[in-house]
């Protein structure tokens, strides 16, 4: 069986002096579909995101400040 992990991605600590910026990553929780959590980060972002295949995972643009990320995640 398979779960789909929403992921944020800080992406605030970036185009800073080199050597000094990082990103963060939280978890926005387990879904069981990639519907459900594509419809949750588009909620917390407040509109319509257009998702990209990344290998294995689906993610967004860069949008300034957040990234989101949907990673599959199987359960045995």
């Amino acid at each position: 069986m398979n779960v789909y992990e929403l992921i944020y991605e800080d992406l605030s600590r970036l185009g800073r002096t080199m050597g000094t910026e990082y990103t963060t990553e939280s978890s926005l929780g387990l879904f069981n579909n990639i519907d459900d959590a594509k419809l949750e980060a588009e909620k917390q972002y407040g509109k319509k995101l257009k998702w990209f295949k990344s290998g294995k995972h689906l993610c967004t643009n860069d949008l300034g400040y957040v990234m989101y990320h949907i990673k599959i995640r199987g359960v045995k």
